[in-house]
């Protein structure tokens, strides 16, 4: 899920405990129900392109159960893959030098 109004990319514990990464990096940061925790560096593929992203691990309920689980890709994110969103047309782009998505 992109959102435009998030300032982290949030993982759902699932979904990193899936990935076998290793061990989260504790931080201070407080959020609201979250065990604050960071999994830095990850790369996100989105078709051919790829962008590191860090994300922080929040244990919560996974609400999609069986049809997958949601990342929130934040406006950290939203930057680095340089994202175009057209909100009233319904598209958006990314880009990484000259590839365009």
């Amino acid at each position: 899920m992109l959102d435009l109004g998030a300032s982290i990319n949030v993982m759902p514990t699932l979904i990193y405990k899936s990935l076998n990464f290793g061990d989260l990096e504790p931080i201070g940061m407080t959020i609201q129900l979250a065990d604050r925790s960071v999994l830095k560096d990850v790369l996100v593929q989105v078709n051919e392109l790829i962008f590191p992203a860090d994300f922080y691990v929040l244990d919560m309920e996974d609400e999609t159960s069986g049809k997958g689980s949601t990342l929130i890709l934040g406006q950290p994110f939203l930057m680095t893959a340089r994202t175009k969103i057209g909100v009233h047309a319904r598209t958006f782009s990314m880009e990484f030098g000259d590839n365009l998505v």
